[in-house]
């Protein structure tokens, strides 16, 4: 059964009929082919703070802490 091929409206359908358009539905989902579209996501720009070793992290958190500002 195709879709353009339906003259009843889905309440007017019985549980067969229903069941087996919905089978065919879902066939027709699972087999159609999806092109393999390669999409190049742009990378997030480095951190400044990237190529720190973590002692030099916490040195930094500790001046700004002591200017005033919170982590």
């Amino acid at each position: 059964m195709n879709i353009r091929d339906l003259n009843k409206s889905i309440s007017e359908m019985t549980d067969e009929e229903l069941t087996n358009h919905i089978i065919n539905i879902r066939k027709k989902i699972r087999t159609k082919r999806v092109s393999k579209k390669v999409v190049k996501i742009p990378a997030a720009p480095k951190s400044k703070f990237a190529g720190m070793s973590a002692e030099e992290k916490n040195k930094l958190i500790d001046e700004l802490e002591s200017m005033g500002f919170e982590e």
